[in-house]
């Protein structure tokens, strides 16, 4: 879990056996479906679990732990959000280009080994006697 979670988890957890429900209504009982119904929570429940989902994804979560955390099949997790895995892809791939493009490498330094004119190089001797160095 995320250090945020667990600090929710611990702050709820608080003096309760492990087999107490984490979450519960003012008796310390289950929450119940219709409680979620009078207080609305500004958006569609399921828009949590999708925002959840891809965050995950994003982050790099591989498929078959996001499968597992929704209850699902990793299968219908790939049909479902394939589209986030891509998004990555398309990232990485638009960095490299301009890597490429630029002659740099990701620390700044150029990428390009060749010299700008191959007539420029000339063999010294090696200070050390071993031999010659370009």
């Amino acid at each position: 879990m995320s250090p945020r979670a667990v600090e929710i988890y611990e702050k709820h957890a608080s003096g309760k056996s492990n087999d107490a429900y984490l979450f519960t209504n003012k008796l310390g009982s289950q929450l119940r479906v219709g409680v979620v119904r009078k207080f609305p929570l500004g958006f569609r429940r399921h828009a949590l679990r999708h925002y959840a989902a891809s965050t995950w994804l994003r982050l790099g979560t591989p498929v078959h732990e996001v499968a597992e955390y929704l209850g699902d099949d990793p299968r219908t997790v790939l049909k479902i959000y394939a589209h986030i895995l891509g998004e990555g892809q398309r990232r990485d791939f638009v960095r490299r280009l301009t890597i490429a493009e630029t002659g740099q490498s990701e620390s700044g330094h150029s990428t390009d080994t060749k010299p700008a004119n191959p007539d420029q190089i000339q063999a010294s001797p090696d200070p050390s006697g071993s031999g010659l160095t370009l």
